[in-house]
């Protein structure tokens, strides 16, 4: 799982440290393995909320951006997603979006070997990342 800057228009820096994380910076999540290059894309309209992914081949079109806030803990951050509302984990495998700033909202990102690791505040056991065997971000 890469987190992906925006640095311009159509120009994306892949973070490499989590230091470099500021609030107001505006990012994608980018999933790459292989020929396997997945971008978040939205979130699902089902019952059982996920993150749709879409395929890229070079960039990231950038669609579903998100905005780096302060999370609800210190050492924490929120994704403000386009509905205006921040990127929620409930329960399960889930990723859904939710109004209110709290733990479940709120998130730890860390890199491992150049990957973001990306966990919840409320239950670091969930992390955002793409689930290979049932294709979508949870």
């Amino acid at each position: 799982m890469f987190l992906t800057l925006t640095v311009s228009a159509e120009v994306w820096a892949q973070y490499t440290k989590a230091s470099s994380i500021a609030v107001g910076d505006v990012v994608v999540l980018v999933y790459e393995s292989g020929t396997t290059k997945m971008e978040l894309n939205g979130i699902s309209t089902t019952s059982t909320k996920y993150g749709i992914g879409a395929s890229y081949s070079t960039t990231p079109a950038g669609k579903y951006e998100l905005t780096v806030e302060a999370g609800s803990t210190s050492g924490t951050f929120s994704f403000k997603a386009p509905n205006n509302q921040y990127l929620y984990w409930g329960s399960g495998n889930s990723l859904a979006t939710n109004a209110t700033k709290n733990a479940n909202t709120s998130w730890t990102v860390t890199f491992s070997s150049g990957n973001a690791v990306i966990k919840n505040n409320k239950d670091n056991s969930r992390q955002i990342k793409w689930n290979t065997s049932s294709p979508r971000f949870a």
